[in-house]
């Protein structure tokens, strides 16, 4: 929370500067213009830049091997047309688990899908730490039923399995 009161001050800082350089100086208004400008575009990169920083779940791939930490899905609402979400929060198998961080990462909403997260949540609330891995389909294009090409995203099949149990060293 300090990181992002201390960024909202410097650029607090960085306006006053602005407006005591727009009202004292006698720079031609080109440069005035440009400075307003050049902080303005600065603002609006710190603005896109906060929801990463802050920890909203990410679009981004998701990786092929992951350790599920928890599942949460939020169904289509038919009354205001709404898409549903599906939100997971896993951690990345690929990298040494001591430094794997766990990461939200946001889906589309599937039927599917959604079965797959409940079965593997009810599992983790027993439990039975689960892993999954990501398989894409690699179909881009369907057929219309006037047999017209529609492009549409690849679509990715999550499996979730339990956890195998630790092998222990022979004595």
């Amino acid at each position: 929370m300090l990181g992002v009161i201390s960024l909202v001050g410097s650029y607090v800082l960085v306006a006053l500067l602005l407006l005591s350089l727009n009202l004292y100086s006698n720079w031609g208004w080109r440069v005035k213009t440009g400075a307003v400008t050049l902080v303005s575009i600065f603002y609006l990169l710190t603005y896109l830049s906060f929801p990463p920083i802050l920890g909203w779940p990410t679009k981004d791939k998701i990786p092929d091997d992951f350790r599920l930490i928890s599942g949460y899905v939020l169904e289509p609402n038919k009354k205001t047309g709404e898409d549903g979400k599906i939100f997971l929060w896993l951690t990345d198998l690929s990298k040494n688990p001591k430094v794997a961080k766990p990461r939200a990462f946001v889906l589309p909403y599937s039927d599917e899908l959604n079965q797959k997260v409940a079965s593997a949540s009810d599992k983790l609330k027993k439990g039975k730490p689960q892993i999954g891995e990501v398989q894409e389909n690699n179909k881009e294009l369907s057929t219309s039923s006037q047999g017209l090409s529609k492009k549409q995203p690849k679509r990715i099949a999550i499996n979730f399995f339990d956890l195998p149990d630790p092998s222990l060293p022979s004595k």
